[in-house]
């Protein structure tokens, strides 16, 4: 048979497919830092004209007529152990109902003080760092919760639309721009921090993510009272986003509990 005829009979190899798009775990992490960039610039860009503003109304109870604050470090022990506006009413605070405990802010706010005296620039800036913050720390939990076995960029580009919503969204403008609504911020940022380091453990079996994490929930606790809603949250998110063993809930709620329970016996 010759040469021609063999080459009729051949079978033709099918054409090689062009090698498919996939990202590496490098290439990965580098979109992710990119778009937490990209995060923490809009919410500094939205906000920084917040630097020019002054005190509001709710600052004079915090700061600026707030006795224990103007002591600066000094004032830093009684406002871990007084309520949040006993350095304003004296002991008239308890003529405000409900009563407050949520000193972590009042702290900072002494600390700036001690530096800076009066001085809402500086003030400003601190919520702006902060609130830029919280909202990468959310992108990088959507991404951590939306993560599956083979990197698609579906991982990446849904957290990073939803977290750009949350960043631009009015409903925080008052917390952000008033300077009193750091004590929100933080509160939001630790409750964050806490279930992304729960995640990590969860996903990675670390104690020290749990120890990060535990030690996240009692400064979003001190911060204020509204991140206890977070300790129905963790489990929940362990339920329907995790693969997450009976020790894991154990070792995350237990904790927590204990924690839950002394910061409510300080309160």
């Amino acid at each position: 048979m010759g040469k021609k005829a063999k080459a009729k009979y051949q079978r033709t190899a099918p054409a090689a497919e062009p090698p498919k798009k996939t990202l590496t775990p490098d290439n990965n992490s580098s979109a992710l830092w990119l778009q937490a960039i990209a995060i923490f610039a809009v919410a500094f860009g939205l906000y920084a004209n917040t630097l020019w503003n002054g005190y509001a109304v709710d600052d004079t109870i915090v700061i600026t007529k707030n006795t224990l604050t103007k002591q600066g470090f000094a004032g830093i022990p009684d406002i871990m152990t007084t309520d949040a506006f006993y350095g304003f009413f004296g002991d008239d605070y308890k003529f405000v109902a409900g009563g407050r405990y949520r000193p972590l802010s009042i702290v900072t706010f002494a600390i700036e003080y001690q530096f800076f005296g009066e001085s809402p620039a500086i003030s400003h800036f601190n919520n702006i760092i902060l609130y830029g913050i919280t909202c990468v720390l959310i992108l990088l939990l959507l991404a951590e919760l939306m993560k599956k076995t083979e990197l698609s960029s579906f991982a990446l580009t849904v957290p990073f639309i939803a977290t750009l919503i949350y960043t631009a969204h009015p409903i925080h403008t008052e917390v952000v721009a008033n300077i009193k609504g750091r004590d929100e911020i933080m509160g939001m940022l630790g409750s964050v921090l806490t279930l992304y380091l729960m995640v990590l453990y969860v996903k990675r079996e670390h104690i020290g993510y749990l120890l990060g994490a535990l030690a996240a929930w009692v400064m979003a606790l001190f911060s204020k009272e509204n991140a206890i809603t977070y300790f129905a949250i963790i489990p929940v998110t362990f339920y329907f986003f995790l693969k997450a063993r009976p020790k894991h809930y154990i070792l995350a709620v237990v904790p927590m509990f204990i924690l839950t329970a002394g910061y409510l016996v300080l309160r």
